[in-house]
C-alpha cells in the first residue's frame, strides 16, 4: 500500500508513480490518502509506503501523527518513506523515517522529489515549477519497483540492503538547515 497526504497534488502524482512501479513487480498495490486508512488496517499489507510534502523541512503534521500511531503489531512489515518539497528537503526525510525506526519498524528505503512551490515574498517562476515532471514520475516508478524487489529480498534474508539513516548533521551539510535563506548562507 502507498499512503500519502497531498495538498496541491504533487505528492499524489509521486505516490501514483510509486504505486505503478510496485504493481509492475507484485501485480497489485493499493493507493490511499492518509485520512482514508486507520493504522490498524495496515495488518493486511507486507510493504507500506508513506509520503508527505515537506513544510519548513518537516513532514505534514497529519502524516507524522499517523506514523506515531502505528501499532507495534506492524514490526514485521516493511516500510518506505517518500517526500516532496519545493526547495530543499532539509530534515524532512529524517523526520519521517526516524519515528518509524524508533517504533521498531523496518524502513527499507526513502526518497524525495521536487514539486511546485511558492514561497511568500519570492516571485515566479520558481525553479521547481512544473514538478513533478515526466522524469520525476519515471523515478518514482523506478523507486516503487526497487522497494518491491528489496522487500522480497529482505524477506528472503538479505538484510544488508536495508539502508542506514544519515545523521541530522550530515543532512544539514547536504541540504542546509531547512530554510532556503539559511541554506544559501544567510543567518536568522
Amino acid at each position: 500500500v502507498v499512503i500519502y497526504y497531498s495538498q496541491a497534488g504533487g505528492t499524489k502524482k509521486i505516490a501514483q508513480g510509486i504505486q505503478k512501479g510496485i504493481i509492475s513487480q507484485t501485480g497489485q498495490c493499493d493507493l490511499v490518502r492518509v485520512k482514508e486508512i486507520k493504522p490498524e488496517e495496515l495488518e493486511r499489507y507486507d510493504l507500506i509506503g508513506i509520503g508527505a510534502p515537506s513544510w519548513s523541512s518537516c513532514p505534514s503534521p497529519l502524516v507524522i501523527y499517523f506514523c506515531k500511531s502505528l501499532p507495534s503489531t506492524l514490526k514485521d512489515k516493511h516500510f518506505f518513506w517518500f517526500s516532496t518539497h519545493g526547495t530543499l528537503p532539509g530534515r524532512c526525510i529524517i523526520r519521517g523515517v526516524q519515528p518509524l525506526q524508533e517504533a521498531g519498524m523496518t524502513v527499507i528505503g526513502w526518497r524525495d522529489w521536487y514539486c511546485d512551490s511558492s514561497l511568500p515574498g519570492h516571485g515566479k517562476p520558481w525553479f521547481t515549477d512544473g514538478h513533478p515532471d515526466a522524469i520525476d514520475l519515471a523515478e518514482a516508478e523506478s523507486f516503487g519497483k526497487t522497494m518491491a524487489v528489496h522487500s522480497r529480498k529482505i524477506s528472503e534474508g538479505k538484510t544488508d540492503i536495508i539502508p542506514t539513516l544519515h545523521s541530522k548533521e550530515a543532512s544539514d551539510q547536504i541540504w542546509g538547515i531547512g530554510h532556503p535563506f539559511i541554506a544559501m548562507g544567510g543567518e536568522m
